[in-house]
């Protein structure tokens, strides 16, 4: 996974290895298909404001950098494969957050990094978007669970929280934790930041820079709409298993926050 990367670099790995996986599946005896994708594979520019899990979305445009069109590649193949015989299911994770009992998960996500980025900054973007992640423990329990029921195969699978929480709620947070940061306007963040980057600072986005455009992006371009995703098929095929996402809160936010600082992904809170 890179977003930086253009197809042709990600393809061997996402899709001749989902070719190969599909061969293996309809040698001999039939074996049904479990393709990990992601949200990365749904255009935006096809979505009524809700991602339906069994909705055909046929575009790639609108689809960020080469990541996002080769899951949208290797699902298509899944999908061709289920009208050859060969089961399958989809299953399209977004954001991985770090595993809800120890905090243990991935800190080069850009997500994580735009707190500790801004952490360094000493500013807080203002904006309306929602933090929505789920921990990796829940996702993981709920794919092993939905695979193990022949009755889910040839589905959809989407892991959204149940209670996604404001951005402005994330960073109120940290600054109740112990990282003091001033609250300015996206443009004013986006601003501040590049200045940092370009002057050398030592910011966390820097290797993310590219996607966070100029330092005009963020005043002359208007907030796109932010998308919802359907998981009806997942809470049905979880219905009595007892494995339930937990929704973000201040008890979740402080087992991730507690790890970031044992692993010194983040320095001490000054509190």
């Amino acid at each position: 996974m890179n977003f930086t990367y253009p197809y042709k670099a990600l393809k061997a790995a996402n899709v001749t290895a989902t070719q190969e996986a599909l061969r293996l599946a309809g040698l001999r005896r039939t074996k049904p298909v479990h393709f990990i994708s992601s949200i990365a594979a749904v255009s935006p520019l096809g979505v009524d404001g809700v991602v339906l899990e069994d909705e055909d979305y046929p575009t790639t445009e609108g689809l960020f950098a080469g990541y996002g069109p080769t899951k949208w590649v290797s699902e298509r193949l899944v999908m061709q494969g289920r009208e050859r015989g060969i089961p399958g299911n989809v299953y399209r994770p977004g954001v991985l957050a770090g595993d809800s009992r120890t905090g243990y998960g991935n800190t080069q996500d850009m997500v994580w990094n735009l707190i500790k980025g801004s952490i360094q900054l000493g500013a807080a973007p203002e904006h309306g978007y929602t933090l929505d992640v789920a921990p990796v423990d829940y996702v993981a329990a709920a794919i092993v669970r939905l695979f193990l029921q022949p009755g889910c195969l040839g589905r959809t699978f989407h892991f959204p929280n149940p209670r996604p929480l404001p951005w402005r709620e994330v960073f109120d947070f940290a600054r109740a934790y112990g990282y003091p940061m001033r609250r300015v306007s996206f443009a004013d963040w986006q601003a501040e930041l590049q200045a940092a980057i370009r002057q050398g600072a030592d910011n966390a986005l820097a290797p993310f820079a590219p996607l966070l455009g100029g330092d005009d992006a963020a005043a002359n371009a208007e907030q796109p709409e932010e998308l919802r995703w359907d998981d009806r098929n997942t809470r049905a095929g979880l219905e009595g298993s007892g494995i339930a996402c937990p929704p973000l809160d201040a008890g979740l936010l402080t087992t991730w926050f507690d790890h970031f600082v044992r692993s010194r992904f983040l320095p001490p809170p000054t509190r």
